[in-house]
């Protein structure tokens, strides 16, 4: 056991070494050079693992590697994980190791007085007597979703050396899926023929999700104007102050810091510009399908308001839907939960 566990963080030391955070608005997929390398990385390991086969790197740096089913009725599996790291915090990895964790808040970075908090994170305390592995809190660790790279290969290691019968098993790891799903959109879904598949991107011990946000983006633009503020009287027009009084008719209460389980949100993600031009981001998450078709047509109204105050059209919107809930498509497949419940029973795993 303590040889797997050496393997898994080992995979995992390599993988976050690599800076493969997602750019947002690039032209490009995937969006970093990052990306490219450890895609690279990942075709050479899975060849040189020797039980693969079908391993290639496409284009968008999509990697594609089977392993050939062992049981003959069993079905077939897939495994599909991304590359790319979340926007916003980039720089190299310091990988920390915290042994036997025992408790209470972690020291991340001590010349800088950075700590993870239990008050912050409370999970924590449910991995007591385990290793924590942690950034020095100067850039992502990224987890998400690199130690499901390391997983799936790693669980792969204990198939084949444990001889376990298996149907075949397709992996596939995507670029770009943290702005937008881009590389999962672009996966050529004729390379990848399976009974169903699998994505791992969570969770905790147990969890596993069986639903998703209808997820969509909003853009809009500002057109201001701008004039000498001596004499901007009748003449100036703050695109800024536009974009706030677009914030201001958003619902306090239904934003990601003030909602949880099944609510729904709104989430300004982005504002950027000045007098004269301003842009924002506004991501819109719901369940229910008829509310987030709601939704959407408040923020058309809120839009539709401000252009009226203005007597008008200075305000423009785009919405772009992301993805929708997967929940109709999982029900559809009774096998893909059975397993998993299964595998969580043998594994004596709470779910």
């Amino acid at each position: 056991m303590n040889n797997i566990k050496n393997i898994l963080t080992d995979r995992f030391g390599r993988y976050v070494k690599i800076d493969t955070t997602a750019v947002d608005g690039a032209k490009s997929l995937p969006s970093s050079n990052g990306q490219h390398i450890l895609a690279d990385l990942l075709t050479a390991e899975l060849n040189e693992l020797g039980y693969y086969t079908n391993i290639y790197k496409d284009s968008t740096s999509t990697v594609f590697a089977t392993l050939q089913a062992t049981q003959a009725d069993a079905p077939s599996i897939g495994f599909i994980v991304h590359l790319d790291t979340a926007p916003g915090t980039s720089g190299k990895t310091q990988l920390q190791t915290h042994k036997n964790y025992s408790g209470g808040d972690i020291l991340l970075n001590k010349e800088l007085n950075v700590w993870l908090k239990v008050s912050d994170f409370p999970e924590l305390e449910n991995y007591i007597g385990d290793d924590i592995l942690t950034s020095d809190g100067m850039s992502l660790l990224g987890a998400d979703d690199k130690a499901a790279i390391a997983e799936v290969l790693t669980g792969i290691d204990l198939i084949k050396q444990n001889g376990i019968p298996h149907g075949q098993i397709q992996l596939v790891f995507v670029p770009d899926e943290e702005i937008g799903l881009k590389g999962a959109k672009a996966l050529d879904i004729n390379q990848f023929k399976v009974d169903f598949a699998y994505a791992l991107d969570c969770c905790g011990i147990g969890e596993y999700m069986v639903e998703n946000w209808n997820a969509g983006c909003a853009t809009v633009k500002f057109k201001g104007q701008t004039a000498h503020p001596m004499s901007a009287k009748g003449k100036m027009r703050n695109a800024l102050i536009m974009a706030h009084q677009l914030i201001s008719l958003l619902p306090a209460q239904e934003r990601p810091e003030n909602s949880e389980k099944k609510e729904g949100y709104f989430w300004v993600k982005n504002l950027t510009g000045d007098t004269a031009h301003a842009e924002m981001i506004i991501d819109i998450r719901e369940f229910d399908d008829n509310k987030y078709i709601e939704r959407k047509q408040f923020l058309e109204e809120c839009v539709e308001s401000i252009n009226k105050s203005y007597q008008a059209e200075f305000v423009e919107l785009e919405i772009s839907d992301v993805y929708p809930n997967i929940a109709k498509t999982i029900t559809s497949e009774p096998r893909l939960i059975n397993l998993i419940t299964k595998a969580m029973t043998n594994l004596n795993l709470t779910t």
